[in-house]
């Protein structure tokens, strides 16, 4: 895996990520197009775990999260526009649109399809939280699960339900906005 050549210190990681996304995808390349800095400037200006990315349905949007307890929010076309203008390539620290502070580190971040402004967090207390980006404001914090919440994502076909899984063993099924418990649980056996 990338992360793995990575620990192991290869020079050539990214070339061989590439190279086993070009076979798996049948694409004929890929480019690096810019690169962020998740830096949590609270604490040192250190780099940060990264454990999830996703971009918007629009495609406008991009949310960070990891280990620095916050959500960074970043718009696609300046990051991409700052880039291809000639910035320095040592240069990517980039500033979010928005920051959300959580209690705990991040798991996962979830874009709703229909619902643009919507995201989801799964952080390590096994809270999974739904945002509303355009106010910066917590709509619901689900709490069913007794472990680290690793994934959340939305359906694509009904918007309003979302999954998540933890270390608890469980997969829960939510309907947001609905109700404050979920509205399924699966065991894992």
């Amino acid at each position: 895996s990338y992360l793995g050549l990575r620990a192991r210190g290869g020079e050539k990681c990214l070339e061989t990520l590439t190279d086993t996304l070009v076979q798996a995808t049948g694409l004929s390349s890929s480019r690096k197009r810019t690169s962020v800095a998740h830096v949590d400037i609270m604490n040192g200006g250190q780099n940060n775990l990264i454990s999830s990315v996703e971009i918007n349905m629009s495609g406008r949007l991009l949310a960070a999260a990891g280990v620095t307890k916050r959500i960074k929010i970043f718009d696609l076309e300046t990051l991409l526009s700052a880039r291809e203008v000639g910035a320095d390539e040592d240069a990517n620290f980039h500033f979010p649109l928005l920051e959300i502070p959580t209690v705990f580190k991040l798991s996962c971040v979830s874009w709703c399809r229909d619902r643009a402004p919507i995201l989801a967090a799964a952080d390590f207390s096994g809270a999974v939280t739904v945002y509303n980006t355009d106010v910066n404001t917590r709509l619901q914090s689900y709490t069913e699960h007794t472990a680290r919440a690793w994934s959340v994502d939305f359906s694509t076909e009904q918007p309003n339900l979302m999954v998540s899984g933890s270390d608890d063993k469980f997969i829960k099924l939510w309907d947001v906005g609905r109700m404050s418990q979920s509205a399924l649980s699966l065991a894992s056996t």
